[in-house]
């Protein structure tokens, strides 16, 4: 894409109309990552309160890697927490980590464990029907908060 950021909302509607492709959320909100024993990536655009990030998700043999990167000014900084309960509720996990710029390399952050990284063991205790994985993501704005 090149063009405006104003613009971008628009070119993901029209180019990638996949359903849940992109959703304006709440500072707090749920979504659901669907089939997740077939499926090995999830890509999603998010709009809250006038910016722009993307959720973008792996599994791999042992580990579901999450990240959330940021389009605008490398010096705005938003933080970011992902939440996963077991099926039977008894347990939950969350990590908080800060977004990265859109142009980062997700591989290397990855790697490098700059995003929240859930074993699959436990992943699988989360699962609900149909293989699908309800999750909790919350963003705060940290540049505001000086």
């Amino acid at each position: 894409f090149e063009g405006f950021l104003s613009e971008m909302e628009n070119h993901i509607n029209e180019k990638h109309p996949k359903a849940n492709s992109s959703r304006k959320v709440p500072q707090v909100h749920a979504t659901t990552l669907n089939n997740v024993d077939v499926l090995s990536v999830w890509f999603q655009a998010l709009y809250l309160d006038g910016n722009l990030f993307f959720r973008y998700t792996e599994k791999t043999e042992q580990f579901l890697n999450i990240c959330i990167l940021y389009v605008g000014p490398k010096t705005r900084r938003f933080k970011y927490a992902v939440t996963m309960e077991t099926s039977n509720g008894e347990d939950s996990a969350t990590m908080n980590f800060f977004t990265h710029p859109v142009e980062t390399d997700v591989r290397e952050l990855f790697n490098n464990g700059d995003g929240p990284s859930f074993q699959m063991a436990f992943v699988k205790r989360c699962l609900v029907k149909d293989q699908n994985l309800p999750i909790k993501v919350g963003i705060t704005n940290e540049s505001s908060k000086k």
